[in-house]
């Protein structure tokens, strides 16, 4: 009788580990496509931000055929951007709370594990990943946070020629216009690296064979 419970205690063990292998799989896809959610809003707010600099830049190098034009699609360009980074900072609030999930179910999963080195393994590897998705995480909010630093720049300088744009006043405002253009190539620079830890995460934990939908 006791090789029966024995018997039926380990398939009862096997069935529970198949069913948190399926449900690793499921919380896996979900967290990479929070991450390239994530990926992607930092990389559209760079694009927009880059399309509105090219606009304001036109004003001071004498390529804007309407500087009027020029400077009102800075101005709604900045209001995109504005709303973009609202918007990854809401993908990243995603990306959090799928990254809670994952790494409650992992430690779920260990208890599982009848093997103590498997299972000890399999817990430095949680730690590990789960150390560098919080370096990554941090990095992406701090990007985040620097977009608003930013474009709160760019639109202290639109402002400053809401009422006065002449070419006197764009012509005093080079020097600050060149400074912002220095400004957004850091920024955009940090950007791409967020972009990159960011995808470097979802390789890293990507099932083999394993797809990241979009949504």
């Amino acid at each position: 009788m006791r090789n029966k419970m024995c018997v039926t205690a380990v398939f009862v063990a096997i069935a529970a580990t198949g069913a948190l292998a399926q449900q690793g799989f499921r919380q896996t896809d979900r967290l990479m496509t929070r991450a390239e959610n994530s990926a992607r809003a930092i990389e559209e707010t760079k694009a927009e931000l880059q399309r509105t600099l090219e606009a304001y830049n036109s004003m001071f190098d004498g390529t804007a055929k309407d500087p009027r034009r020029a400077y009102t699609g800075s101005l709604r360009g900045v209001d995109r951007a504005l709303k973009r980074v609202a918007d990854v900072q809401k993908r990243l609030g995603e990306m959090q709370i799928e990254a809670d999930k994952y790494f409650a179910d992992w430690t779920t999963s260990l208890d599982a594990m009848l093997n103590q080195d498997l299972r000890r393994r399999s817990e430095m590897r949680r730690d590990e990943t789960k150390a560098g998705y919080d370096n990554i995480h941090q990095a992406a909010q701090k990007a985040a946070a620097e977009y608003e630093t930013f474009i709160g720049n760019f639109r202290d300088q639109l402002t400053f020629l809401g009422h006065d744009l002449n070419q006197s006043s764009i012509s005093s405002l080079k020097e600050d216009a060149v400074k912002l253009n220095g400004e957004a190539a850091v920024l955009f620079n940090e950007a791409d690296g967020s972009m990159n830890v960011i995808r470097t995460l979802i390789d890293q934990i990507s099932p083999v064979g394993g797809v990241v939908q979009g949504g």
